[in-house]
């Protein structure tokens, strides 16, 4: 239940920013290239579990790397933008291009539920070969 509900997040996730990327790059924007190549990367990474999900199968811990991923790569880019002074009069499409702090809020909380899933899904395994 826990990994299909992330991995519709992570869809959405993947939609929105893969959308905003392609606005971004027909009309073009005064983001930084470093910022819009970083988040295509993202993007990738999530397009590529999202195929292998349909190929194969995904487990928790991948999609809990995808939003760890996430979480890096918009704290790399507020970051980045900080440093370069970027002007903070941005376009929708470019906010959610270099992500907030709720994205790095959002991200945290995913991969600390599933870690806590995951460890106590292991004890439970550990009682049951116990008893």
């Amino acid at each position: 239940m826990l990994k299909s509900i992330l991995f519709l997040l992570m869809i959405i996730f993947i939609a929105v920013r893969f959308i905003c990327i392609s606005i971004l790059i027909v009309f073009g924007t005064a983001l930084p290239t470093l910022v819009i190549v970083f988040t295509s990367l993202t993007v990738l990474y999530g397009v590529l579990l999202a195929a292998k999900k349909f190929v194969l199968s995904i487990r928790l811990k991948e999609i809990m790397w995808f939003f760890t991923i996430q979480a890096a790569i918009v704290a790399l880019n507020l970051g980045y933008m900080v440093l370069i002074g970027f002007p903070l009069q941005l376009r929708v499409s470019e906010i959610i291009t270099v992500g907030t702090f709720l994205d790095i809020l959002v991200a945290i909380c995913v991969t600390y539920y599933v870690i806590k899933h995951l460890r106590r899904t292991s004890s439970q395994q550990v009682r049951k070969i116990d008893v």
